[in-house]
């Protein structure tokens, strides 16, 4: 009888390990802002969707459990919680506390934002669902998403020009094709001029609250092995396909 009581006791545990492993360890609002301030682990915050027009509660609910579905991936979700500390935010809430600063729910126009959303992003963003990821110092990262080739940016433009100029002494200068490469030309010499004058173009960890598993998985992989010091997102992400 004890030894049934140990295998079942063991079973037990392991059920309830796996349980813990399958899922996102979401922190409450204090649980959250301790391990912040412990500084250990990097963060992943959720942020969830906004209600749309008469959404019903129900409705709400239901619509961010389709859109997060991809959240329950058990690979996703142990990796996650072996790396990150997490927290699911939602704007609906009149009032948050963080760190001893008071963030509210605000309304104009008709539509709903929140500070604490602005604090989280950085930014004005309001395309929501996001998903935040921070270091342990709880700042953004800084990455380039994809790396510009400059050379074959002032090919595209020499192209472009040439064509340009072929369709001038061609067509009629109301022409609908010499319209679309004259625009075509401008948007290929704006990205040139831009990537000479500002170089690779840094972005920073706010990511879109719909995704794949395995794609979600694989960007946070590069955070947290520090890819992003030397290398794009783009090809780091092409790196693991081959």
């Amino acid at each position: 009888m004890k030894t049934l009581n140990i295998i079942i006791a063991i079973s037990l545990f392991s059920f309830f390990s796996y349980a813990q492993e399958t899922e996102i360890n979401w922190l409450s609002v204090a649980e959250f802002e301790s391990s912040v301030n412990e500084g250990e682990s990097n963060c992943l915050i959720f942020i969830e969707g906004s209600s749309y027009g008469k959404m019903s509660k129900e409705q709400l609910e239901e619509r961010n459990r389709k859109m997060t579905a991809f959240l329950q991936d058990t690979e996703l979700a142990s990796y996650v919680n072996q790396n990150f500390i997490c927290f699911k935010f939602n704007p609906s809430l009149e009032t948050i506390k963080f760190k001893g600063n008071e963030y509210n729910k605000l309304e104009k126009n008709g539509r709903s934002s929140h500070e604490f959303t602005k604090f989280l992003t950085g930014s004005d963003r309001d395309r929501l669902p996001a998903i935040v990821v921070r270091d342990k110092e709880f700042n953004l990262f800084s990455y380039t998403a994809k790396k510009v080739d400059g050379k074959a940016l002032e090919h595209i433009v020499a192209a472009e020009k040439l064509k340009m100029e072929y369709l001038k002494s061609n067509v009629s200068e109301d022409n609908s094709a010499l319209i679309r490469a004259n625009s075509e030309l401008t948007r290929a010499q704006k990205a040139l001029d831009s990537h000479k004058t500002e170089g690779e173009k840094k972005t920073t960890s706010v990511l879109a609250g719909r995704q794949k598993a395995n794609m979600l998985l694989n960007t946070l992989r590069y955070f947290v092995e520090n890819k992003y010091e030397d290398q794009d997102l783009n090809s780091f992400l092409e790196s693991i396909k081959k």
